[in-house]
């Protein structure tokens, strides 16, 4: 277990997850290497949880749902075979970059760009003369993001009472990171 995802998992409020999440969740911050990734497979995983495969893609759903990672499939390019999935953990910093093929997150498409009929030759969209909003501060130190992450649980729950400590600047935070939106921010009470 990398010392990063350690410090993550024991600052995680517990009762937010059921039992077999947080088993999963132990054994993927166990099989987590900051510099390689964390991708353990399926069979790892059920033979480490003691679980039912059904329990275990509850379990996996409901974490990436909550916001507590991401899941990226990947392939052989050769041989086209499926490999383990890829966990980006919410602790790890490329959690919260959007994917684009300019940071390397997500898929890269190799078709040809073609300029939209719609917008003429730009591609870019017109977004109006307003300004842009800075972000409220910068997300850098492992606590932010687990202060983050927890938010984000908290919040999709739905349950205004258990978001009323969360503060404006990281429920901001967590809506320009897209792991929520305004709308689930404004259901329980926040912006």
């Amino acid at each position: 277990m990398s010392h990063k995802a350690n410090s993550w998992l024991a600052g995680m409020d517990s009762s937010l997850l059921s039992n077999s999440e947080f088993r999963v969740l132990f054994h993927l911050c166990d099989c987590h290497n900051p510099s390689r990734g964390c991708y353990p497979s399926q069979a790892y995983l059920l033979k480490k949880t003691m679980i039912s495969n059904g329990t275990l893609n509850n379990a996996l759903n409901k974490m990436e749902e909550k916001g507590i990672f991401r899941r990226i499939l990947r392939s052989d390019s050769k041989t086209k075979k499926k490999k383990s999935t890829l966990y980006i953990l919410a602790c790890d910093e490329e959690f919260l970059a959007k994917p684009s093929p300019e940071n390397g997150v997500g898929a890269v498409s190799r078709k040809p760009a073609k300029p939209s009929p719609e917008n003429g030759q730009s591609r870019l969209q017109w977004a109006g003369d307003k300004p842009v909003r800075e972000p409220v501060k910068k997300i850098t130190r492992e606590a932010d993001l687990g202060k983050i992450q927890g938010a984000v649980v908290k919040i999709k729950t739905g349950k205004w009472f258990r978001c009323v400590d969360i503060p404006e600047a990281l429920a901001l935070a967590a809506v320009e990171a897209g792991l929520v939106s305004r709308g689930e921010c404004k259901s329980v009470r926040l912006l």
